[in-house]
């Protein structure tokens, strides 16, 4: 991270939210969000939420990792996987992860 000037652990990397990456969506009208939703005995693996859209300024989602569907073929990294710190009017979304493409979003520096 001594790109940014920031300490981050080698062990965390793309396993943990990075703190000072905050992803924001670039498309004015909304762009397509994949939000996990939950079920009983599956808690992770479907990405099927009925809110599916966020626009810029309507989230704080914060950078995970990239994404890919297929770890067995080519990886495009299609993906930013993060985590929802805040969603206007959708607060019981806080804390769950989702997935973003990468062409209409922007990962910004956050100031702590």
């Amino acid at each position: 991270m001594a790109k940014v000037d920031r300490e981050w652990p080698l062990q965390d990397l793309f396993k943990t939210t990075i703190p000072f990456f905050q992803v924001v969506p670039s498309l004015v009208p909304g762009t397509t969000i994949l939000i996990q939703k939950p079920r009983p005995g599956a808690p992770t693996g479907y990405w099927d939420d009925p809110v599916n859209l966020v626009k810029p300024g309507q989230a704080e989602l914060i950078f995970i990792a990239y994404f890919d569907w297929n770890q067995m073929d080519y990886i495009d990294l299609r993906y930013y996987r993060v985590k929802i710190a805040s969603f206007d009017a959708h607060s019981e979304l806080v804390g769950r992860e989702a997935l973003i493409e990468r062409q209409n979003a922007a990962i910004h520096l956050k100031n702590e």
